[in-house]
């Protein structure tokens, strides 16, 4: 009688991540003439859903700007999934390591970053820079 092949356990999907219990820290950087960026201004906020035409303040140069958004987590261990609506470069790191990194200036795309933690104090960090047109970063449930 022949060995029956073994079959794979699934895999459970990824939970999804939500908000930072403290929130996101929002900073908008401008970019310098000396090659490196500007803060130039940072609020808190308990969602993530920027949209902007142009740039978000009349003395900053269009396309010439970038947000960077962070939260802290306290995590079980496992898999986590953040979903982000965006339009720009998007580039998302959890404990410093890069998850994600990609360019969209054909209009609003959603994606999934997916990450493995062993649990405890997580640090998620969003950098989304403007890019030829609009600029759009929202994390979706």
């Amino acid at each position: 009688m022949p060995t029956p092949a073994p079959t794979a356990t699934p895999t459970p999907p990824p939970t999804a991540l939500g908000a930072p219990a403290s929130g996101w820290i929002i900073a908008f950087h401008q970019d310098a003439v000396s090659g490196g960026s500007i803060l130039i201004a940072q609020t808190a906020s308990d969602t993530l859903d920027l949209a902007y035409r142009t740039a978000p303040f009349f003395d900053v140069k269009d396309d010439a700007w970038a947000v960077r958004a962070e939260g802290s987590f306290e995590l079980a261990p496992g898999r986590y999934t953040l979903k982000l609506e965006y339009e720009g470069r998007l580039t998302v790191n959890v404990n410093d390591r890069q998850v994600l990194s990609e360019e969209n200036t054909s209009g609003p795309k959603t994606v999934a970053a997916e990450f493995e933690t062993m649990g405890g104090s997580t640090r998620v960090r969003i950098e989304a820079r403007d890019v030829k047109g609009p600029f759009r970063l929202k994390a979706v449930e």
